[in-house]
């Protein structure tokens, strides 16, 4: 039973003193994203931008009308009987 713990205290105390993270990306490149319309210097830019601002309206509104309709059929089906 002993050998069995230092082994396992030897493999964490290793474990913990590794420095490298495998997990964690090496070069991680964020995209820039702007929303603002402040330098737009042709439509096409403000269509970007509004397209952008639609998607992420969306993203952010689905999943509440989604819950919203869920409780809507659930009394409908209670009361309809």
């Amino acid at each position: 039973m002993k050998s069995k713990l230092k082994i396992i205290v030897l493999f964490l105390t290793i474990f913990m003193l590794s420095k490298v993270v495998y997990a964690q990306p090496i070069n991680l490149t964020v995209p820039k994203v702007n929303i603002s319309v402040d330098n737009a210097t042709n439509p096409k830019e403000y269509v970007d931008n509004i397209k952008l601002l639609i998607l992420l309206t969306s993203l952010s509104f689905i999943p509440s009308i989604i819950l919203l309709m869920t409780s809507f059929t659930r009394i409908i089906v209670v009361f309809g009987f």
